[in-house]
């Protein structure tokens, strides 16, 4: 599974490794947004948001939370679905031009996470999530153990 035909990605800085996304799927980043919490969901999610009238599950790429750092929701749609990732910091722009993938041994998804490669950018690695495949899994979450419980 390739980035084809993406020369940019929307990067992130997380606690132990930045997250990248292709612009294919994301729709808007949304600085301050409110979020409320949800009881009996896993970590990974951070509650959800009234995004243009529509509430919108919101995933958290880390527990921590950084008072002093701006918090971004960036809202991605694919299909008939949208969610929201939470993230602290300025969300930057990487040119995949000047970058160089990286073999990674095949791992399982880490909870709600799915990565779609890893690449190296003037040393750092850098892991681009594949946003298809997390709202596939958010969709049977809510279709599957949630309802049941």
């Amino acid at each position: 599974m390739g980035i084809d035909n993406v020369y940019d990605l929307l990067c992130v800085k997380g606690a132990d490794k930045t997250f990248a996304f292709e612009f294919s799927v994301v729709k808007e980043l949304c600085p301050e947004m409110q979020i409320s919490k949800m009881p009996c969901l896993p970590s990974y999610f951070a509650g959800v948001c009234n995004y243009k009238g529509e509430i919108v599950p919101v995933l958290s790429l880390k527990e921590e939370v950084y008072i002093e750092k701006r918090k971004v929701v960036i809202i991605f749609a694919y299909q008939d679905y949208q969610i929201g990732i939470l993230c602290y910091g300025e969300p930057y722009i990487l040119n995949t031009q000047s970058v160089q993938e990286i073999q990674k041994p095949e791992t399982e998804a880490d909870g709600m996470w799915t990565e779609k490669k890893l690449i190296q950018h003037d040393g750092e690695i850098v892991t681009v999530l594949d946003i298809e495949k997390i709202i596939l899994n958010l969709a049977e979450y809510f279709k599957g153990e949630y309802l049941r419980g």
